[in-house]
């Protein structure tokens, strides 16, 4: 908020990475179900893609309402983590290095659903709730760690 350096040079280039916009899209959300993922399952890289597009947008729209405030970025952040959070987990299936290339999206995901958990809003609509917290580790957080990350046998411990 004092735009002193170096952290305001970084909050500019944050904000400018089109991630960071008051108008984004959840890749995964179902354009004739909105807010229902358009595919619940997580079996392949097709999906992990989506993951990777999303979990940018949901962790950046959180650290913009942090830095700024604004509801909006909140509710593009609840919206993208809601919608993962409706996942089927027993469609989480192992596929080509996974452990590599979901981690990571896997670990910003659950980064941006704690700020959200721990950061409140005056809009109930657009608070974190228990039920978010269940649904989003019942159908996504647990799933993806155990399917994809819970495993002591990978190269220079490669997740």
């Amino acid at each position: 908020m004092a735009k002193k350096e170096p952290w305001y040079s970084v909050y500019r280039a944050l904000a400018s990475n089109p991630a960071s916009a008051k108008v984004v899209t959840c890749r995964n959300e179902d354009p004739k179900r909105p807010g229902r993922p358009e595919i619940d399952a997580f079996d392949n890289k097709g999906v992990e893609g989506r993951l990777k597009q999303d979990c940018a947008k949901a962790l950046r729209q959180a650290l913009m309402y942090v830095f700024t405030g604004d509801e909006v970025y909140r509710a593009n952040a609840m919206k993208i983590l809601r919608v993962w959070s409706q996942m089927d987990p027993k469609k989480f299936k192992v596929y080509g290095e996974a452990h590599i290339h979901a981690s990571y999206a896997t670990k910003e995901m659950i980064m941006a659903a704690e700020l959200m958990r721990y950061t409140s809003t005056d809009n109930p609509k657009l608070e974190w709730t228990d039920r978010d917290t269940r649904e989003f580790s019942e159908n996504f957080a647990i799933p993806a760690v155990n399917t994809f990350l819970n495993e002591n046998g990978w190269f220079m411990n490669q997740n």
